[in-house]
């Protein structure tokens, strides 16, 4: 009984000749969308504000989490670059980055430099 009753529902909003969903909207939804139209904007507009802090915080974290990846990534090619005798060698850097973005989400991004290598990675030697 309840799909035949589903079924009929679906028909007749969907028919031309009904006009059902025309009647639907015109009787129901139009009047309650009308009271509620201020309540909606605001919320769209909080919405849309949300979002925009939400991806502005996201990409500054992608930037910053670029940014720290490039210079390690940079740090250990220079490091393999140089000849394996070579005099003048880089100081060991040791320490913790940390990057924390507060608004609208709490995102922190550690980055741990260890005193074995310049670039927090195993040095390796190329073969030329």
């Amino acid at each position: 009984m309840y799909g035949e009753a589903k079924l009929a529902l679906v028909l007749y909003l969907w028919h031309p000749k009904t006009r059902g969903a025309t009647h639907v909207y015109d009787s129901y939804l139009q009047p309650l969308l009308a009271t509620h139209e201020a309540d909606i904007d605001r919320g769209l507009l909080e919405l849309r504000a949300w979002a925009k802090d939400a991806m502005a915080s996201h990409l500054q974290a992608a930037v910053a989490f670029g940014r720290a990846c490039f210079v390690q990534v940079a740090g250990r090619v220079s490091s393999q670059l140089q000849p394996a005798g070579s005099a003048r060698r880089r100081p060991h850097r040791e320490g913790t980055v940390t990057l924390t973005l507060t608004r609208p989400l709490n995102v922190t991004i550690t980055i741990h430099m260890h005193a074995a290598t310049d670039s927090g990675f195993p040095r390796r030697e190329l073969n030329g």
